[in-house]
């Protein structure tokens, strides 16, 4: 505030690698900005996560703003860094080679960028113009036409102009993290400096199994993005900043809030949270976090206060799923008061239950932090961890509208007569740092969506405005994306059936 004369909201705050962007709008910053390129193991919608949601924590716009560089390895395998695509060779200032075909793929910048637009940014900012986006004619610099990653810009600001209406990016999921994390994008030490402790591995845990990791540079799989079984859902908010409690209003529009990591659950966020939950919201909280604010009648059991080893099988309550651990987990054995067991181990104890307050409902796990008795790096890896997966899969299938099925990014945007659906694949691109991309057909995702109970006068994918048969039998439809393609769906709504 003293640096702008006590006036923050002049600042529009950008970041790239640390997502502090709840940090800025706390201190009263008028924007946020992330930005995103392709360096060292940047996720993108991990970063897109705390961006939305710190954004509509506050109550402020955000931005996406798009660098093309690319630090990897070339197809030799050399370590090569500060790579863009230059198609009209003024760039000078840096090493790193700057010509076509280098630094990011044509489809990861098309791909961000309808990203961006159906995930609700305010405003999209493409650095490096011209020489990203223009080329010569013919080689002759008096003429100019647009350069590969130009025309995927005016291919997809033709979209933008084409369908305004995008709705509201639909987010179910709160993840709360602490006000104190300083997480960077590829998680890991916070602030990148202190030593990872096990409440740290849980938030890794979390966003590594919601975003998986997808990178492998000296493969030429620059990543960024990935597919992922359960959809870009999330919002990242935190619950205990130095204002106060978060507002309950705000947490009134997730259906689900997950607590991660060490929140220290006071009483007054103690009350915050019972009050969501009274008025129709489900909390999930791990018996390391109840603390003594949260009381017996609220999580509906009792911890014991002991560690008990679990490793085998999980079982999942009512649906009857069930996933193996195959290392040695901790657990602390509860004693239920009300609540009803969610998950058992092979001898019936309880690794999860539900307790249901008012019109919502206590999710508690007594697994510790939900990772492994030996803490895990996850720090770069494809490791996902059982039961978060489990509980994912639990509280996706009950908070989206329609269930998307086949290797693939997805998300929602609710509108006024129905919704889109957007479907990324991520896979079957190659990309080096200095050489042009390639594309692996046989990566096609063969994607169904299930429509449940809505039923739907139309359905039409919008980039190529073309209409999609629905089987009736099955109240489904199909459709291939290519590898690094996008498609976005539109279903237009005429009822709904069921609860």
């Amino acid at each position: 505030r003293r640096y702008y004369f006590d006036d923050p909201g002049k600042m529009l705050f950008l970041r790239a690698g640390w997502c502090l962007d709840h940090y800025a709008l706390e201190w009263g910053a008028g924007m946020t900005i992330m930005e995103t390129t392709n360096t060292g193991p940047y996720r993108h919608q991990a970063s897109l996560f705390f961006t939305r949601g710190a954004a509509r924590q506050y109550g402020k716009p955000w931005q996406w703003y798009m660098a093309t560089f690319y630090n990897g390895f070339d197809r030799a395998g050399k370590a090569s860094v500060n790579n863009e695509p230059d198609y009209i060779g003024t760039r000078k200032w840096e090493p790193g080679e700057a010509a076509p075909g280098c630094g990011m793929s044509v489809s990861l910048k098309r791909r961000d960028m309808y990203l961006a637009y159906l995930s609700g940014a305010s405003l999209v900012e493409h650095e490096d113009w011209p020489r990203v986006y223009c080329q010569y004619r013919n080689g002759n610099p008096q003429q100019w036409e647009l350069s590969p990653h130009g025309e995927a810009m005016q291919e997809w600001y033709g979209f933008t102009q084409r369908y305004p209406e995008r709705g509201v990016s639909y987010a179910p999921v709160a993840l709360l993290v602490p006000f104190s994390q300083g997480m960077p994008q590829w998680g890991g030490s916070p602030w990148s400096r202190f030593s990872p402790e096990r409440a740290d591995a849980m938030v890794d845990a979390f966003f590594y199994t919601v975003a998986p990791f997808s990178q492998n540079l000296r493969e030429g799989k620059e990543g960024c993005l990935a597919n992922g079984e359960f959809g870009d859902l999330y919002d990242v908010l935190v619950p205990n900043p130095p204002s106060g409690p978060i507002p309950l209003a705000t947490l009134l529009s997730y259906k689900v809030a997950i607590l991660l990591g060490k929140v220290d659950v006071d009483a007054p966020l103690a009350a915050r949270l019972m009050e969501y939950v009274r008025q129709g919201g489900t909390l999930v909280v791990n018996s390391r976090q109840i603390g003594t604010s949260l009381p017996v009648e609220f999580t509906g059991a009792t911890p014991s206060g002991q560690a008990v080893g679990v490793a085998g099988p999980v079982l999942a309550l009512p649906d009857g799923e069930t996933v193996s651990l195959t290392e040695p987990y901790d657990y602390q054995p509860v004693e239920l008061r009300g609540a009803e067991a969610l998950w058992r181990d092979a001898s019936g104890g309880i690794l999860a239950s539900v307790n249901r307050v008012g019109r919502g409902r206590v999710v508690l796990t007594t697994v510790d932090s939900m990772v492994p008795r030996k803490q895990p790096n996850l720090l770069g890896t494809a490791t996902r961890m059982p039961l978060v997966a489990l509980l994912m899969r639990q509280i996706v299938r009950e908070v989206v509208p329609l269930q998307v099925s086949g290797d693939i990014e997805y998300g929602f945007c609710k509108v006024p007569d129905g919704w889109w659906v957007y479907l990324i694949n991520n896979n079957g691109v190659t990309k080096f740092t200095n050489t042009p991309e390639e594309l692996d057909p046989a990566a096609t995702a063969q994607v169904t969506v299930a429509l449940r109970t809505l039923r739907a006068s139309r359905v039409c994918e919008l980039r190529q405005d073309r209409q999609i048969a629905v089987d009736e039998g099955t109240n489904a439809f199909r459709l291939e994306v290519g590898p690094g393609d996008i498609r976005v769906v539109k279903i237009t709504v005429i009822s709904k059936e069921g609860p």
